[in-house]
């Protein structure tokens, strides 16, 4: 009835500004014969101004439209559920949760601007009994989220994690100038703060960690902190080559290990020279409180996207 009355009064030539505003805005539903159906707000026949487009199992997207693409701020997001579906590779079957959203700036169709991704996927193996029942083998999972800048649906700067059930983890930062990565197989152990230079006969699942501070300078060079278990490197680099600065890397040869110190100057190496575990462990405390200093303006991101990870895991 709304619809006729106001059909009537722009007939008449007595339809108010608001009224035509409210005829804009209304609803419309679009059904692209692919599956895919619109519902919002249209001009000329094509999505603009706010609306929801639903594309089965090609996901859902939320938010802004300009004549007919995606721009401006909009959700999307992808679910996808597999009960029982038989892998010809392992020859079980498996129930598979796949999800992603994206949230944030769009442009050309494309995520464009500052947005939050995640990635994840659950996934439990069964094996079929005899008697039609299952039996579970083994679960999996994996989780990755990027947030800051997006160009082009790439991933340019920011903050981002990935974890898995395979106790592998990483937490990184990048810009154009500054690269932070945390890595490791324990959630607690990817954080600087926390760990210590661990010993020789600690578990090895758990003394696989590695910190990396990367900052290229004014002279198109990379000053650089690398801190793992086995090396410690702090300097200037060039192609990827120390060219200033000091190597402290530990050898293991059975149940021995001793360390070797080297320093670099102008891009010459200097000579190699062995050190005792102590020193070694004072040059880790050192560069650790450098590195510590370094990324201390990223922490509080980090801690963001250790605290989504954690929510994942918990649920």
């Amino acid at each position: 009835m709304y619809k006729l009355m106001l059909a009537v009064s722009i007939l008449l030539g007595t339809v108010t500004g608001a009224e035509m505003a409210h005829a804009q805005a209304a609803e419309t539903t679009l059904d692209f014969g692919d599956g895919s159906v619109y519902t919002g707000q249209v001009k000329n026949g094509k999505p603009n101004g706010k609306g929801t487009l639903i594309s089965g199992r090609l996901g859902r997207y939320e938010g802004n439209w300009v004549n007919g693409v995606k721009s401006g701020f909009g959700k999307y997001t992808f679910h996808l559920k597999e009960d029982k579906v038989f892998d010809k590779e392992d020859k079980l079957y498996h129930d598979r949760d796949w999800k992603t959203h994206y949230e944030g700036q769009w442009a050309n169709n494309r995520q464009n601007g500052q947005g939050t991704e995640v990635h994840s996927i659950r996934d439990a193996s069964y094996q079929k009994k005899e008697d039609g029942g299952w039996i579970q083998k083994e679960g999996g999972y994996s989780y990755e989220i990027r947030k800051g800048s997006f160009k082009d649906d790439d991933f340019t700067a920011g903050y981002s994690g990935y974890l898995d059930d395979e106790f592998q983890a990483w937490f990184a930062y990048k810009d154009s100038k500054v690269a932070v990565k945390m890595e490791g197989k324990s959630l607690k152990l990817i954080d600087p703060r926390k760990v210590q230079m661990l010993d020789s006969n600690a578990d090895e699942q758990l003394a696989s960690y590695s910190f990396h501070y990367s900052n290229k300078n004014n002279k198109n060079l990379y000053d650089e902190i690398h801190l793992s278990p086995s090396v410690i490197a702090a300097g200037t680099y060039k192609n990827n080559q120390m060219i200033d600065g000091v190597k402290i890397i530990k050898k293991v040869s059975g149940i021995e290990s001793t360390w070797t110190q080297q320093s670099y100057n102008n891009g010459k190496p200097g000579e190699v020279k062995n050190i005792t575990e102590t020193a070694a462990d004072q040059s880790f405390a050192k560069y650790r409180s450098s590195y510590l200093s370094l990324i201390t303006p990223y922490l509080k991101g980090f801690d963001e996207i250790r605290s989504k990870a954690d929510t994942f895991l918990n649920q």
